[in-house]
This record gives structure tokens, C-alpha cells and sequence, in this order.
């Protein structure tokens, strides 16, 4: 998810959601058939920023890839969520730009 500011206030959050081919967690892959609780499923993490004003948080992407199996292939695909959400605040942007925020 990623805030849209329009004169510096969040109007929308454009967000993707996809899989992951590996998430952590006892098994590869990420789904363990005999898990019976949460936290047998994979890495758990609340929610937290990727960006912090702009600029990458580092720490976080650390702590991501160091709980992986395949660190590339996970950045890769959460780069490309990211990729997403900037798309969507692009297209968002122009609309606002051209019809505003409130139907005329």
C-alpha cells in the first residue's frame, strides 16, 4: 500500500496484493501442511514502512531478505509490487490533475 498525497494530504492508497514464492518458515515454499498454529506458517511481521519520506528503509529490507531462502527472487517481487503502486499513484495523480477531486 502506498499513500497518495494531493496538496499535502493523503487522498487514496493504491495496493497490491500477490504471492510470494517463498515467505520464510520451517518449510520452503511457505505452506506447511502440518502447521496447527499461525506461527508455524512463515515469517510474521506487523505492519510497517518500506519508505520513510521518500526514502528506502534499508533496516527493513535487511530484515526481509534475511528471513528468506531466495532473498533475490523476494526483493525482485516486491520490488515489482512497488513498481505497481507507483503506476497507480502516476495514473491516480494525472485523473486528480485533469478532473479534480470532487465531480464538478
Amino acid at each position: 500500500m502506498k499513500p497518495i498525497f494531493y496538496n499535502n494530504k493523503p487522498v487514496f492508497f493504491p495496493a497490491v496484493r500477490a504471492h510470494f514464492v517463498e515467505v520464510g518458515g520451517p518449510v520452503a515454499g511457505g505452506y506447511n501442511s502440518r502447521a496447527n498454529e499461525i506461527w508455524q506458517e512463515g515469517f510474521r511481521l506487523a505492519p510497517m514502512k518500506l519508505y520513510e519520506k521518500g526514502e528506502m528503509r534499508r533496516d527493513v529490507f535487511e530484515l526481509l531478505a534475511a528471513n528468506n531462502r531466495l532473498p533475490e527472487t523476494m526483493m525482485g517481487d516486491l520490488s515489482a509490487m512497488i513498481g505497481a503502486c507507483k503506476v497507480g499513484e502516476d495514473r491516480i495523480t494525472r485523473l486528480i490533475e485533469k478532473y479534480g477531486l470532487v465531480p464538478r
